[in-house]
Parts: C-alpha cells; sequence; structure tokens
C-alpha cells in the first residue's frame, strides 16, 4: 500500500467523502490502494462567515485542536476533527488523468485513451475517442478542493474508507506505508468493514 500526505482540512476532506479528486503538479503509475495520511502542518484557520466550498476550520480555544465543519445544506452541518501526523483513511486511486485547460481530460502521450480531445466543459461535457464516447465525471463540487490548472493532474479516488486515525511520519511524495503503520491501518480498516 502506499501512502500520500496531504495538509489539512484536505486529508479529512476526503476521509469525509467530499473531496474526492486530488490534483497534483504529477502523476504515477500507480493503481490501487492509498492510505491518506494528514500532516502535521496547522491548518488554515476560517472562522464563521467564511466558508469555502462549504466548509470552514477552527481551533479550539480550550484544548487547541482543530475541527472543520462542513455545511451539507443550509442550516445542516457536520463537525469533525482534524488529526494531524497521522492516516485518516485509505481510498483506491482508480486513474490519474492529465487537466486540459481546467478540465480533466487525455492527451496523445497519455496511457488512456489515445486521440481523445475534449469538447466542451459543463454538465454534458464529453470525452470523444476515435473508437468510442465516454462520459466525463462531473467535477464542478470538487473545484473548491483542488487546483485545476492546466498541466496538473487529477487523482480519481474511489472506496474512501475513514478510520481511526493512525499516527505516522508524513512524506513528500508517494512512499510505501512503513511496516508498523501498514500493520495498525490494516486493523483499522477490518474494524471499519466488519463494524
Amino acid at each position: 500500500m502506499k501512502m500520500l500526505t496531504l495538509h489539512q482540512p484536505w486529508a479529512s476532506l476526503i476521509a469525509v467523502g467530499v473531496k474526492t479528486i486530488e490534483t497534483r503538479s504529477w502523476s504515477t503509475p500507480y493503481r490501487g490502494p492509498l492510505a491518506i495520511h494528514a500532516g502535521k502542518a496547522t491548518p488554515p484557520v476560517r472562522g464563521p462567515g467564511s466558508e469555502v466550498g462549504g466548509w470552514n476550520v477552527w481551533r479550539d480555544p480550550h484544548n487547541g485542536s482543530f475541527s472543520m465543519r462542513f455545511y451539507d445544506a443550509p442550516a445542516v452541518y457536520t463537525v469533525c476533527r482534524l488529526p494531524l501526523g497521522a492516516v485518516v483513511a485509505v481510498a483506491d486511486l482508480v486513474d490519474v488523468v492529465p487537466i486540459i485547460d481546467g478540465s480533466i481530460g487525455w492527451t496523445d502521450d497519455s496511457d488512456t485513451p489515445p486521440a481523445a480531445v475534449v469538447v466542451s466543459w459543463d454538465s454534458h461535457a464529453m470525452l470523444v475517442d476515435t473508437r468510442e464516447t465516454v462520459p466525463f465525471p462531473d467535477i464542478t463540487e470538487q473545484l473548491p478542493f483542488g487546483d485545476f490548472a492546466h498541466g496538473r493532474f487529477a487523482w480519481m479516488l474511489e472506496n474512501v474508507r475513514a478510520i481511526e486515525p493512525v499516527p505516522a511520519k508524513g512524506h513528500q511524495g508517494l512512499r510505501d506505508v512503513r511496516g508498523d503503520v501498514l500493520v495498525r491501518v490494516l486493523a483499522e480498516l477490518e474494524a471499519v468493514t466488519h463494524g
């Protein structure tokens, strides 16, 4: 299993199923289980009334812990703590695709599919291929949670399983999960699966 370190609140936004696309400046051939690690960096605090994409982060003045409030609908919210320095979820990395002019697509030199072009980017955007037509996923709701600039890559995440945080040291890039951490992550996954 590989591990990817993200700053908070991005790691927890993946864990709670809000963020399903991670954007990076680099690609990877890896596909499979991906441990989502929350780095130790202090998250940016945004107070009430400054929600970005339906969430804000605040620091508890009593114990210093960070929490995130995500607004699912008007007057309805979910609060979750923001662990730092821990694996908070495991997701399946199912694809990595280039971002072209603010939308996700493929280029002739990418792995899949050849000769594809982006025709438009709205709710009916389509990937046009010489062999078949495949609908693009609608990423509109994901735009506040990533950098979708031209030339970057969209890491497509599915089957996200939030786990009890497992303390771990983070690293830049994509790394193998260390043995002792992997054992604890797998145990937490087992607990989630068999509840």
